[in-house]
């Protein structure tokens, strides 16, 4: 994508990264409550994100692995914007704060 010709990187979205997950594994630790997710994607690159569940009554292995995907995906966004700023040249511009 060209804008006042300059490339610039194009918009990234979740679709955009489900599509790039190869793979996901979850684990859970059930008597300290915590579930962990790992993404991998295409270029053999994974991402782990966990999730701790404070009150033992509550402890729910689905909502676990939901909400740790969904901090997995987060931390993937991060990457993968980084990865489009070094791509496109906008690394160091006013306001990056990077991964």
């Amino acid at each position: 994508m060209t804008v006042n010709g300059k490339q610039s990187s194009p918009r990234l979205s979740y679709h955009h990264l489900e599509k790039l997950i190869i793979d996901e594994e979850y684990h859970h630790f059930t008597n300290a409550r915590v579930t962990v997710c790992c993404l991998l994607v295409a270029s053999d690159f994974s991402v782990v994100a966990s999730v701790v569940c404070a009150n033992p009554d509550q402890f729910d292995k689905q909502i676990g692995r939901v909400k740790a995907r969904q901090k997995a995906l987060s931390k993937l966004m991060k990457y993968e914007r980084y990865r489009h700023r070094q791509q496109f040249g906008d690394v160091g511009s006013k306001g990056d704060a990077g991964p």
